[in-house]
């Protein structure tokens, strides 16, 4: 369940760069943002499931 949620936020973060670098004027489609955001999720990912093996086990 939480790889589909966090599936589900990259490519929500993908269609918002793909948007604002087809609808915008002012802002373009950046890779960078997109590794940004993966590298985010990923240590979102990581630390929540460190916190909640941590509390399970305490």
């Amino acid at each position: 369940m939480n790889l589909l949620i966090s599936m589900l936020v990259f490519l929500y973060g993908t269609i918002i760069e793909v948007l604002q670098g087809s609808i915008t004027s002012y802002r373009q489609f950046e890779f960078k943002d997109l590794v940004a955001n993966f590298i985010g999720i990923v240590l979102a990912f990581t630390i929540f499931n460190f916190y909640l093996q941590k509390k399970v086990f305490n």
